[in-house]
């Protein structure tokens, strides 16, 4: 799985609405994504264990209560992560 370029964001399948699903933000996303599903199996195992669930399930399986972070804008998380 190492060479084979994008890969389909099991996580962003019309799951997390906002404007970080579509245009560059998106873009970015969909980058650092592939970037690390290729690179980390441990984020690789992360990601398709979620695949087919949706974002309350994902949440609650990790003991997270999705309420608190759905209306986070995704700029303050790329700040966080110092984008």
């Amino acid at each position: 799985m190492m060479g084979q370029g994008m890969v389909n964001n099991p996580m962003a399948a019309g799951s997390m609405p906002g404007p970080a699903n579509g245009g560059p933000l998106g873009s970015i996303q969909q980058m650092i994504f592939n970037r690390l599903y290729q690179s980390n199996p441990q984020f690789r195992n992360f990601a398709d264990s979620m695949q087919g669930k949706t974002p309350e399930q994902a949440f609650q399986e990790q003991g997270l209560d999705y309420s608190q972070f759905q209306n986070v804008n995704p700029n303050q998380i790329m700040n966080m992560l110092g984008f």
